[in-house]
């Protein structure tokens, strides 16, 4: 079975870049930002950590109105993929780097209160109450942690995972780190935020991406199965399936 690293690496081929001209997308990301900033930090020239960053679609939104971001990643294909479109926009105000924030010694990096955010979005990263202190630990004055919320509905990937006698659950988000949150004595501020997505592709990259997500769960694929699945699921040609999920926007001052 692949690590968690392997499987973010193999995820960055597919996976949504910053793209200035997809204004929807942009849009939407600006209402999630918007979101947290209400009663919660405001980005305009402060210094910005993005834990988990990915491709960059939240850094280099932020980037437009903070002084600078610095995003970190477990993915060096995330990570690639992030510098290369920064710098096609010719933002100056954004680094990144490869790293695994649940190994990260916030003293070691010289990061002890070096930002005045620490932000978290829609990532495996924050999860634990060791993540929730290092985001405490390099940040001034807010935090945010953008996490899955209470809902998650996708057909297709329901029926592939009862397929293999296992049940669709949320990913690690609200939950967790509302147990972490409480256990540092931190009484956060909470709205949601509805969100939907869907992958459309050949036969064999629908079959990839539902085999992605078995393997993220630590279930051991049965092709046969799920390339049973997408085939009742063929609409003239067009292959895909499509999520229904609530994202929980969290945020707290830091004492």
């Amino acid at each position: 079975m692949k690590t968690q690293k392997e499987l973010w690496e193999e995820k960055s081929k597919t996976f949504p870049v910053y793209d200035e001209s997809d204004a929807e997308d942009i849009e939407f990301i600006k209402k999630v930002i918007g979101t947290a900033c209400e009663n919660g930090p405001d980005v305009k020239g402060k210094s910005i950590i993005d834990i988990g960053c990915g491709t960059g679609r939240h850094t280099l939104t932020l980037a437009r109105k903070a002084a600078s971001v610095h995003g970190v990643d477990i993915s060096e294909d995330m990570v690639r993929v992030l510098k290369n479109t920064r710098d096609k926009y010719g933002f100056k105000n954004v680094t990144a780097e490869t790293m695994d924030w649940k190994e990260t010694c916030i003293e070691k990096t010289g990061w002890l209160k070096k930002f005045d955010i620490a932000w978290a979005a829609m990532t495996g990263a924050i999860n634990t109450a060791e993540d929730v202190e290092r985001m405490n630990m390099c940040a001034r004055e807010w935090a945010v942690c953008i996490a899955w919320g209470r809902k998650r509905e996708n057909p297709v990937l329901q029926e592939v995972f009862t397929a293999h006698g296992a049940e669709l659950k949320l990913p690690p988000g609200l939950g967790e780190i509302k147990i972490a949150l409480d256990a540092l004595a931190i009484a956060p501020r909470i709205d949601y935020i509805e969100n939907s997505w869907s992958f459309e592709g050949s036969r064999e990259e629908a079959a990839a991406d539902l085999i992605w997500h078995l393997k993220m769960s630590r279930i051991e694929p049965d092709e046969k199965k799920v390339y049973a699945i997408v085939d009742q699921n063929n609409k003239n040609g067009i292959y895909g399936h499509s999520t229904v999920m609530e994202m929980a926007v969290i945020r707290w001052k830091i004492k």
